[in-house]
């Protein structure tokens, strides 16, 4: 058995079923089959707004990973000087990570990004941004530009 107690599920498991969750899963699944597709070419679209974006104005951002084979949802950058700390600061109302979300509350380097052969310095200044249902165009031209101002403070542009 999985946990000692009740006889459910053939002795596997003990509890009751978390109804609402599954009916939740339910929908969020007929959600997705329904809607799934035009959302991830509008939020497509949203992603590449914001890598056109930074490409044009601030063309010492790395973007890391392949420009098109990618999730819709998914931006990863790399700045050219900058840490955690001054980053967070600079971007202030932006939600983002500055690691990868399987290292998500650790101190010590990002384990992906040294895979990924990124120097410590290169890891600090990384930067993982996620869309969403609720993203918008004005919400990726306003991180971009934010993004530059740090960049134009802190003279890297």
């Amino acid at each position: 058995p999985i946990f000692q107690g009740g006889g459910q599920e053939f002795n596997l498991r003990a509890g009751t079923l978390n109804v609402p969750a599954i009916v939740g899963l339910g929908f969020a699944c007929e959600w997705a089959q329904k809607n799934g597709p035009a959302e991830c070419a509008r939020v497509s679209k949203l992603r590449d707004l914001f890598f056109e974006i930074l490409t044009a104005e601030a063309p010492v951002v790395k973007i890391n990973g392949s420009r098109s084979q990618r999730l819709p949802n998914n931006i990863s950058i790399t700045l050219p000087q900058g840490d955690s700390d001054s980053i967070t600061f600079a971007l202030t109302g932006i939600a983002f990570s500055s690691g990868s979300a399987c290292s998500a509350g650790r101190s010590e380097t990002n384990y992906v990004h040294s895979a990924l052969g990124f120097t410590t310095q290169e890891s600090e200044a990384t930067l993982r941004l996620g869309l969403g249902l609720s993203t918008t165009e004005n919400h990726i031209r306003l991180t971009a530009q934010k993004i530059i101002q740090f960049l134009k403070k802190s003279g890297a542009l």
